[in-house]
């Protein structure tokens, strides 16, 4: 009786296997090389070896071991035939560990190259010339190969152990993957999406529970020293729509003279903002001002809750303004995080480990795009023929591709007020742009440095020198009751987003003269000084019952 088990002859056998194991190996080979080497100034010989490893992990050995996968995928009816055919079961199972040990030693090659890159003395190395999507190619080999050792195990017979473990070089090079996938643009780009959303901002809530920031009205208003100083145009959005669409004048506020005079004399431009990207709308409260801020937010911002102005409408003849805007700037390519962060220190020269963002010159080589999108607006130092190790003042376009909105960083003198401050720089920026070396000034090199601290909070303000005070000329005068704002701003790697809204309110106040607790009644003549009847009503026990 024939022998169905005799093993039959195949054209090929076991060396492609042993080309699994070699690849394998010379990935890992470099890879402790690699590492082994690593140091902040290599020597001659050691940067030699290192671009030795470098070469053989990131080019060979992935390649040898792809073409071995891709040598069983198309002889795959016979490999993983559950009967002998041209490949014996030994053939097979030999197969099978080979492809089983290069997995372990592919997944530990692209462990050491991970762990290479995450030590501080890596910072330099030639491996930062090679794009991350060549380790990604050796963490993939190793899967693959993982995969197929495990589906080999899986047909054939005999102990389990050999099956376990194939099942366990998948997991872990799947693992070797994911973890190979941060190292890139990509990886990165999610992570940091993923860790933005559930980041919590800084702070949330009322101003006053802030002492080193205050939120000023204009631009113009004089700036405190040693606080941050925030202003958003919102305000001035509602204010603007008060003053033209229903007072039709400049508004006259009785004891907040100075604050109403520079609100009058500012206009939020709508040149400064996208026409979709704000709202502002005043009126009184008889001619349906509520409903229809509420209509008109629900068409044109439809995610954003209107506050609830109701409560106010009991007095027809109140004024009811409101104002949105959001503008957000998506950098082309998101910087890198910053490890460690960076020191800040502030106007009293306490200094703050705190998050950030940029470029140091170690991403010099895997960074060039996100280098060529800024944009230096502003660089001066003290002495021109100094080394420059750090540009005293500038101004820096992080993104000069957004739109149609743009993000400034700048380290300036500040003025009396931020409207001061701005127009300093902005004589900076022109002078800067008609200097004889503009057009390579300009440009942020590859070994120029870029430092952003990370800024994310939430914070309502009343202007509570505009709240009780009456706007003389609002027919009838009136006091305001609320004036506030909200503003919420975010700056991380991948851009910026700002949303805030205002409301002011005045109302011509019903007063109501209520003797519903204890009070006085006197009796005299008109004229007279003195009363001929007094009392004093401190409880119920003469007066008329109901």
């Amino acid at each position: 009786m024939e022998n169905e088990e005799a093993p039959r002859p195949g054209p090929v056998h076991i060396p492609i296997g042993k080309l699994a194991l070699a690849a394998g190996t010379l990935a890992f080979g470099a890879g402790v090389v690699l590492l082994g080497s690593a140091g902040p100034v290599p020597s001659p010989g050691s940067a030699v070896l290192v671009l030795s490893g470098l070469i053989g992990a990131t080019l060979v050995a992935p390649f040898l071991g792809l073409g071995a996968v891709l040598w069983v995928w198309v002889r795959r009816r016979d490999v993983f035939r559950d009967g002998p055919d041209d490949v014996s079961w030994g053939q097979r199972r030999t197969l099978g560990r080979r492809f089983l040990i290069g997995s372990f030693v592919f997944a530990a090659a692209s462990l050491l190259v991970l762990v290479f890159l995450s030590i501080p003395q890596s910072r330099g190395c030639p491996l930062d010339v090679v794009p991350a999507v060549w380790h990604g190619v050796t963490s993939l080999a190793a899967l693959a190969i993982a995969w197929i050792a495990s589906r080999l195990f899986a047909r054939l017979p005999g102990p389990r152990r050999c099956r376990l473990a194939a099942h366990g070089a998948a997991v872990l090079s799947v693992a070797v993957v994911a973890l190979t996938a941060t190292q890139t643009n990509v990886g990165r780009n999610v992570l940091q999406r993923l860790n933005g959303e559930n980041r919590a901002p800084t702070f949330v809530g009322d101003s006053n529970s802030l002492e080193g920031t205050v939120i000023v009205p204009t631009l113009d208003t004089p700036r405190p020293d040693g606080v941050n100083v925030v202003w958003c145009s919102s305000f001035q959005l509602a204010w603007d729509a008060v003053r033209d669409t229903v007072i039709g004048a400049p508004v006259e506020v009785v004891g907040a003279e100075e604050v109403a005079a520079r609100l009058n004399a500012g206009r939020a431009s709508g040149a400064a903002l996208e026409p979709g990207s704000y709202y502002a709308m005043a009126g009184r409260f008889k001619d349906g001002v509520i409903e229809r801020i509420e209509t008109d937010m629900a068409t044109k911002f439809p995610k954003q809750r209107v506050p609830n102005f109701r409560p106010y409408a009991t007095v027809p003849d109140g004024i009811l303004a409101y104002a949105y805007l959001t503008a957000g700037v998506s950098f082309t390519r998101p910087f890198p995080q910053l490890r460690g962060g960076l020191a800040f220190t502030d106007g009293r020269g306490v200094k703050t480990t705190v998050g950030g963002f940029g470029l140091r010159s170690i991403h010099q080589s895997r960074h060039r795009n996100v280098r060529e999108q800024v944009d230096v607006l502003y660089a001066g130092w003290p002495d021109p023929n100094h080394a420059i190790i750090d540009v005293m003042n500038f101004a820096v376009d992080l993104c000069k591709h957004s739109e149609p909105y743009q993000v400034v960083v700048a380290v300036v003198e500040p003025g009396p007020s931020l409207a001061a401050t701005l127009e300093r720089l902005e004589r900076q920026i022109t002078s800067f742009r008609q200097g004889a070396n503009y057009e390579h000034e300009r440009v942020f090199g590859d070994y120029d440095d870029l430092e952003v601290p990370e800024t994310f909070w939430d914070i309502t303000h009343r202007f509570e020198e505009l709240i009780g005070q009456v706007v003389a000329n609002a027919a009838p005068a009136m006091p305001i009751v609320e004036a506030m704002q909200q503003i919420r701003f975010r700056l991380d790697r991948s851009g910026a987003i700002l949303e805030s809204s205002s409301g002011l309110i005045a109302l011509a106040m019903s007063r109501r003269f209520l003797c519903n607790r204890p009070f006085l009644i006197y009796m005299r003549k008109r004229g007279a000084d003195q009363p001929f009847f007094v009392m004093w009503v401190d409880n119920a026990e003469l007066l008329m019952p109901k």
